[in-house]
């Protein structure tokens, strides 16, 4: 193979713009990832464990559950079951727990749409890497 048809593949394969777009991408998933830990952070109190609340909602569930009737509207005393119940009445009735329970909502499809923004781009990145692999492979072709 003649020399100019080499050099003629060599910039057809472009390997500079596809560096400059890996730089480019590892940048953006840096930078995500600096986002998705900030936000965490400063939303720390309303990330709550899988199947259970965040720490802002038991916390005001703690403090409803200090200042729940001891007796009901006939004057007999709520049992457990029943406090509980009030409790979680509460839940739909309580402005402050309803907008704390809200914000638990909202902090966690933040959290998980941030997750699947630096999954895509690591998988992009891993893409990219692959084809920096069958292109080096393409210039050692090349060389022989």
């Amino acid at each position: 193979m003649e020399f100019s048809h080499k050099l003629q593949i060599l910039k057809y394969l472009d390997t500079k713009s596809l560096c400059e777009n890996i730089l480019k991408l590892e940048d953006e998933l840096e930078q995500k990832t600096r986002e998705d830990i900030s936000f965490r952070h400063s939303n720390a109190g309303y990330l709550a464990a899988l199947g259970s609340d965040c720490n802002e909602v038991k916390q005001r569930l703690a403090q409803l559950a200090v200042s729940a009737p001891e007796v009901d509207g006939e004057g007999k005393k709520y049992t457990a079951p029943q406090k509980e119940a009030w409790l979680v009445s509460r839940r739909v009735k309580d402005d402050q727990l309803v907008k704390d329970l809200q914000k638990q909502k909202d902090v966690a499809f933040h959290v998980e749409n941030n997750r699947v923004g630096i999954e895509m781009k690591k998988k992009r990145l891993e893409s990219m890497r692959v084809v920096v692999t069958l292109k080096t492979a393409q210039i050692n072709f090349l060389v022989d």
